[in-house]
């Protein structure tokens, strides 16, 4: 899903000259998809003339960017690397099976905060909680990629203990084994961090900038009703498209830090 660093490599940063940083900057004016979020009581349409004016004089071409959702692979890859550390390192990659980053956006948000979120979800109460496999244990939705990570600190003999629960959590979940309290419990704590980026303007056009990408804008009042509006079946729906893709351990390697 992350396949190069978007800051590009030691070499090519190393052989950089004015004039391609500057041509770069002129294929950013010209190609990007922009957008301006302007936060204020006053009238905005001055603010706006203004941008429209200035960018009147820039040839604009814009290039249409198209997220690449990938299905998954036939078989899960597994990567291990090694450093002078005490604490491992254990991610685990998912892949959701969403088509774009709408298709099935609330349930899957759900899902997975009921998989992995907060203190009611199972990833802390269960793995981390009751079983003492790892020191943190979360999952995050990545829905611009379609993809789940779940990151873990762990004690490097409990790789694979810890492997197999957060799959079985997963499982349970996919099951419909949750209550209903956890299930209440995640939608008030996901409508009350979603409404949240409506409190201050450096929230609101953070939450704006967030969508740069995406088709049609949509507030956080109106995901936050989308979020509501999910019920117990459409969690379960979407948590059963939910498919392990990598596992990444990142192990002690013996030497002192």
């Amino acid at each position: 899903a992350y396949g190069f660093n978007r800051f590009g490599t030691v070499e090519d940063v190393e052989a950089l000259t004015p004039n391609a940083v500057y041509a770069a900057w002129r294929e950013v004016l010209e190609k990007s998809s922009v957008q301006i979020t302007m936060v204020s009581s006053m009238d905005p349409q001055p603010v706006a003339d203004l941008i429209k004016d200035k960018f009147s004089k820039i040839n604009r071409n814009p290039i249409e960017i198209k997220t690449q959702f990938v299905p998954g692979l036939p078989k899960p890859e597994y990567v291990a690397e090694t450093m002078p550390l005490k604490q491992g390192k254990l991610v685990m990659g998912f892949r959701t099976g969403m088509r774009n980053e709408d298709d099935m956006m609330p349930a899957m948000k759900v899902a997975v905060d009921i998989f992995g979120g907060g203190t009611y979800s199972k990833l802390f109460s269960v793995v981390r909680e009751k079983m003492s496999l790892c020191y943190y244990c979360a999952a995050a939705l990545f829905n611009s990629k379609g993809i789940v990570i779940v990151s873990s600190g762990i004690e490097d003999a409990n790789e694979e203990k810890a492997k197999n629960e957060i799959i079985n959590q997963l499982r349970l979940t996919a099951n419909g084994e949750f209550s209903d309290e956890d299930f209440s419990s995640s939608i008030k704590s996901l409508t009350d961090s979603i409404l949240g980026n409506s409190d201050t303007p450096e929230e609101i056009t953070a939450w704006y900038a967030s969508q740069i990408l995406r088709e049609k804008l949509i507030t956080p009042e109106q995901y936050a009703e989308q979020i509501t509006n999910v019920d117990r079946s459409d969690v379960v729906n979407a948590a059963k498209t939910i498919m392990l893709d990598t596992i990444f351990m990142l192990k002690y390697n013996g030497e002192e830090e």
